[in-house]
């Protein structure tokens, strides 16, 4: 694995502390981490891990939620900057 700060997806440039935001969701999502996996398979940007807590859309200093990850297409598909 691979730690990186910035990473170039087919739909997003992600960055460590970009916020996201999508109409559903209540709080917004902030990257705090971006992980090339090196495992076979999992080979390009999209499949990328980006770690990410939620925290509050009014207070983005306030975590809402532990961090957890996803894929980059994930990010791609559904949540917006």
């Amino acid at each position: 694995m691979k730690q990186i700060e910035e990473l170039e997806t087919s739909g997003w440039i992600i960055c460590k502390g970009d916020m996201f935001s999508n109409g559903y969701a209540e709080n917004h999502l902030k990257v705090t981490n971006i992980e090339l996996d090196d495992a076979e398979g999992f080979e390009g940007p999209d499949n990328a891990k980006i770690y990410c807590v939620m925290v509050n859309a009014n207070d983005h200093d306030e975590i809402v939620s532990a961090e957890q990850w996803h894929r980059a297409w994930y990010i791609n598909d559904s949540w917006y900057k």
